[in-house]
């Protein structure tokens, strides 16, 4: 008989798999433009977006279907997980700090799961430490972005244009 906690675990790395794959699906015209990402299966062309949709959808329902035995709030917290990433790379990505919160969300979202699957409560320092600590790398990651593509930046990510400059300079002191 498997462990109690590979339902969960499944059911969260399929539902996040989805939702990575459908944010590439929704990046690959921008992500075109960076080093790196463009490279990636998607935007190289290797595979098509319709092959990754479809693929999405299946890892999401896949998900779902292995979130409704473990408990009712766990498959909501799942489904709100899956909610705030599908939110993320449709237009919540495009709004300055509501980014990085969005980010921060999913990380509290899993913490919290893993809480309701495991009958374990989630004290608020953890919570508090996940929510700082999860804003503090993504933002240093957004001023990673900005710093290593320059005036490019934008291109790659639009919303690190629409940072304000004291945002820049107030991470880098």
């Amino acid at each position: 008989m498997p462990s109690a906690g590979i339902l969960p675990f499944a059911a969260f790395c399929l539902v996040s798999s989805a939702g990575y794959l459908f944010n590439d699906i929704m990046d690959r015209e921008r992500d075109l433009c960076h080093p790196g990402k463009r490279m990636r299966p998607i935007p190289s062309g290797k595979v098509s977006p319709f092959i990754a949709a479809v693929l999405s959808g299946a890892l999401l329902c896949c998900g779902i279907v292995l979130a409704i035995p473990v408990s009712g709030p766990f498959l909501l917290l799942l489904l709100l997980y899956a909610a705030v990433s599908i939110g993320y790379s449709l237009w919540m990505k495009n709004i300055p700090v509501v980014d990085l919160f969005c980010v921060s969300a999913g990380f509290l979202l899993r913490m919290q799961a893993g809480g309701e699957a495991f009958h374990v409560v989630v004290s608020p320092w953890l919570f508090m430490c996940v929510l700082l600590l999860s804003v503090f790398l993504c933002a240093g990651k957004r001023l990673g972005e900005f710093r290593a593509l320059g005036g490019s930046a934008s291109s790659h990510r639009g919303v690190l244009a629409l940072y304000p400059q004291v945002f820049w300079t107030g991470l880098c002191t």
